[in-house]
């Protein structure tokens, strides 16, 4: 690839192939970004079954890498559309109302889905970059196993 290419939006493709040269950067990213996707399932009292559905997300999301980016983020809009549909609001965040100020509500989902559609998409890219490597197998089941307990120390992080 010719170093002045540039994809659609203008932007060096190095820089998006970041996460495949260093995965260990990437790691760096996703973990936090587990922890605080655990905890925000926990903050909006969403039950364990979407947390194993989470889970099961991000296993796959592993394994099969970039080649599970449209059916990750498809589940993604699934679970906001229910979201959008139920209007739940955390019991902590009471001072606003999602139905006293539905611009802050729908402000608040929109920032919530481009922070999770970004960790799928480190995510993704992260494992893509495991699987190029040597050791592919071992690193990479590491990287769901850790992915998985940082979504779970958030979701139980936030329960107690």
């Amino acid at each position: 690839m010719d170093a002045s290419a540039t994809t659609r939006s203008g932007l060096p493709a190095q820089r998006l192939n970041l996460f495949l040269r260093q995965p260990m950067l990437g790691m760096a990213f996703v973990l936090p970004g587990c922890f605080a996707s655990g905890a925000l399932l926990a903050v909006f009292e969403a039950p364990q079954l979407l947390w194993l559905m989470a889970c099961g997300i991000l296993l796959y999301l592993v394994w099969s890498t970039t080649e599970a980016i449209f059916l990750s983020n498809l589940w993604l809009m699934g679970v906001f559309a229910v979201v959008v549909g139920l209007r739940p609001w955390p019991s902590a965040w009471e001072s606003f109302s999602a139905w006293s100020d539905p611009r802050l509500w729908a402000t608040v989902l929109l920032g919530l889905w481009l922070s999770q559609t970004l960790l799928l998409l480190l995510v993704a890219f992260t494992a893509k970059g495991w699987q190029k490597r040597s050791s592919r197998r071992f690193k990479r089941w590491c990287m769901a196993l850790l992915s998985c307990l940082s979504l779970s120390l958030g979701f139980w992080s936030q329960l107690g």
